[in-house]
């Protein structure tokens, strides 16, 4: 287990809360979701969002990632050569965008219910006291995966989050690495 150990940044690890902004107090903990600011670009990418694909398929969606951060807009993962099949694949996923819409706005309450449940509080406490210490608690590291230059949090996504409030993105951590992902 000790041979798959590396050590990154705080910074340059991905976690699932992104798209979440936690500040922590005492004994209480805000959450400042991005949530309108997504809604308002997905609405506007809806209704607006065809012209700027013909015209200009890598910008809008570049736009958009930028914007809302939703993996499934980086024009990077679209690695497809002719660019009437890459412009297809874009003017498709704005389809499917269109009719999945109200879920994928469900899918964002349901995760901001989820985020109150969790004992934020606690962990934060926890780590505030005796900082990062893997080895004390049994399945304690941080588990990542790569995918394009990037370390994705496998395992361990709350207490990443609360390490991006503790530590400098530049503090330097142990981690799992489980190898690199293809998905």
């Amino acid at each position: 287990m000790t041979n798959n150990l590396i050590k990154i940044k705080v910074g340059d690890i991905v976690n699932n809360f992104n798209n979440v902004n936690i500040i922590f107090c005492d004994n209480k903990v805000e959450f400042t979701s991005n949530r309108l600011k997504i809604f308002l670009y997905l609405t506007l990418f809806n209704i607006f969002g065809l012209i700027p694909i013909f015209l200009f398929p890598d910008k809008t969606f570049f736009f958009i990632y930028r914007k809302t951060r939703l993996s499934y807009f980086n024009p990077f993962h679209f690695k497809i050569s002719p660019k009437f099949l890459r412009r297809f694949i874009f003017i498709l996923t704005y389809i499917i965008n269109l009719f999945f819409y109200p879920f994928i706005i469900l899918n964002y309450i349901i995760l901001e219910n989820k985020l109150y449940r969790y004992d934020w509080v606690g962990l934060y406490k926890s780590m505030k006291k005796e900082g990062y210490q893997p080895k004390k608690f049994n399945n304690g590291y941080i588990k990542v995966e790569k995918y394009k230059n990037l370390y994705y949090c496998s395992d361990g996504n709350h207490r990443h989050k609360v390490l991006e409030f503790i530590y400098d993105k530049d503090k330097i951590i142990e981690v799992i690495y489980e190898g690199i992902i293809f998905k």
